[in-house]
């Protein structure tokens, strides 16, 4: 009986050892991501800056091309209305007309 508690306790230190070594190596392990993660954010912090400008430029560029749309499209509804009223005007019954040849 003493040596299966011997060899249990040499178990405990062995696992307790084991899970000390796994801790160490994890905190390790995130510095490490934690440095690679914070680099990538250096290098990624102008890039993101230019993009937001070129975003606001864009945007800007989208409003004035919608509003030149809006303003051709009441354009040519407003000249289609004209043709409409034009057309009214020649499609109206005359009454009969005669042709100029003779015969």
């Amino acid at each position: 009986m003493p040596a299966l508690v011997v060899l249990t306790l040499v178990l405990a230190v062995v696992m307790a050892a084991t899970m000390v070594v796994m801790a160490r190596e994890l905190l390790r392990n995130i510095r490490k991501l934690n440095g690679a993660v914070q680099a990538t954010n250096e290098r990624l912090t102008p890039l993101t800056e230019e993009l937001q400008s070129e975003l606001a430029v864009t945007s800007l560029e989208v409003d004035g091309l919608s509003a030149q749309v809006e303003r051709l499209q009441a354009e040519r509804q407003v000249r289609a209305r004209q043709r409409q009223v034009r057309n009214l005007g020649r499609n109206r019954p005359r009454g009969r007309r005669r042709s100029r040849r003779r015969r």
